[in-house]
């Protein structure tokens, strides 16, 4: 018979096929960069829409996150953002969007992108993280 190993593949072959983009981000400087920043706050939200231009990365290899910094002793926020739609006529331009808490002033809130792949951590395995301020 045959060998049967998995044929799934490992996570440093999975991590491998991820690092190319990042690496080339971490190398020669981010090939993206924000646009405009927007913000409305209705009722106990602000909901955040940032437009952010990749370039050449698949949106697949990043998450753009809101963060603010911690207050009082407490823990920085973070906050996913969702990509909601193509920038028309923007070759790598997307539309991420979020709500957070009116708790806190809008200004407190930036956007940020770091490298995203499932089972990886950042910053300890890949550090670049772009901050939109």
């Amino acid at each position: 018979m045959g060998d049967r190993r998995s044929v799934a593949p490992t996570r440093a072959q999975s991590v491998g096929k991820w690092s190319p983009g990042i690496t080339v981000w971490n190398r020669s400087g981010p090939p993206l960069h924000f646009g405009e920043v927007k913000v409305e706050t209705s009722g106990d939200q602000h909901v955040f829409e940032v437009y952010l231009y990749l370039e050449d990365l698949d949106p697949g290899v990043v998450r753009v996150e809101l963060h603010a910094d911690a207050i009082e002793g407490g823990s920085p926020l973070r906050q996913e953002m969702k990509r909601v739609r193509r920038l028309a006529g923007e070759s790598g331009g997307y539309v991420y969007s979020a709500a957070v808490s009116a708790v806190r002033a809008a200004a407190d809130y930036t956007a940020r992108v770091i490298p995203y792949r499932g089972g990886v951590a950042v910053p300890l395995e890949a550090n670049p993280i772009l901050w939109q301020r």
